[in-house]
């Protein structure tokens, strides 16, 4: 029986629009100007770096097995990649 791959695209594309936006708003904004806002950008930044770094990570896994396991590479997939690398190299630079 041939079983196909879980679908976790909307969710890893979720993760990293939502750090996208997070990072290019606190580039923006002076988050430290207000008391709670600075407070929520020092609770959150962790779990914003985690969403950065998580589905560029777990895209290249997915794009491993399923090479392995004879699926054809989903475009989806280095395409997800490659964007997170720009965007990481963007953000850095």
């Amino acid at each position: 029986m041939e079983t196909k791959p879980r679908n976790y695209v909307p969710i890893l594309a979720a993760l990293f629009i939502i750090s996208i936006v997070y990072w290019i708003t606190g580039n923006i904004i002076n988050v430290y100007q207000n008391t709670v806002v600075g407070g929520v950008d020092e609770v959150l930044w962790v779990p914003m770096i985690a969403a950065f770094v998580l589905p560029p990570v777990v895209s290249l896994v997915l794009l491993y097995k399923s090479k392995r396991n004879g699926f054809p590479a989903k475009p989806y997939l280095i395409f997800g990649v490659v964007s997170a690398v720009i965007v990481i190299a963007a953000l850095t630079a």
